[in-house]
């Protein structure tokens, strides 16, 4: 897509107009504040799909991707150092380390909410949870 944000832009707009986003005049008091929320909902759902779309493409199974990845001591330093300051920062949100874990471990919200016995969209939010607490993590 050659023009993603006239994109999103048009989409917000569609969307507000047609109703399907009911504006919340108390959380957005004004029209550019809804409008504004509703684009980076678009992005980010966008950037979610792109993410699934690749990381659907690696193998099916363990072996598989397995076989494929030669073993690099320094790699494995360096994620197992990540995995470390991860469990750290996440220590003091057992609900965030847990999903965290199972995220890594390569499963979805869905299963999450089977495996943790909790509510997918409860997921959904501590998994936002995540990704706000980690983005404070500078990989370099």
């Amino acid at each position: 897509m050659k023009n993603l944000s006239a994109h999103f832009a048009d989409e917000a707009i569609r969307l507000a107009w047609e109703q399907e986003r009911k504006w919340n005049i108390d959380y957005y008091p004004d029209l550019y504040s809804f409008l504004k929320g509703i684009v980076d909902s678009l992005r980010s759902n966008f950037l979610h799909l792109k993410e699934t779309e690749i990381t659907d493409a690696l193998p099916e199974n363990e072996e598989m991707l397995m076989s494929q990845i030669t073993s690099d001591p320094e790699k494995d330093y360096i994620i197992k150092e990540m995995e470390e300051d991860i469990a750290r920062i996440l220590a003091s949100d057992e609900e965030a380390l847990s999903v965290f874990e199972c995220l890594k471990d390569g499963l979805k919200p869905r299963e999450i909410s089977k495996e943790l016995d909790m509510e997918v969209e409860i997921i959904y939010n501590i998994v936002k949870r995540v990704q706000r607490k980690l983005k404070k993590y500078d990989i370099n």
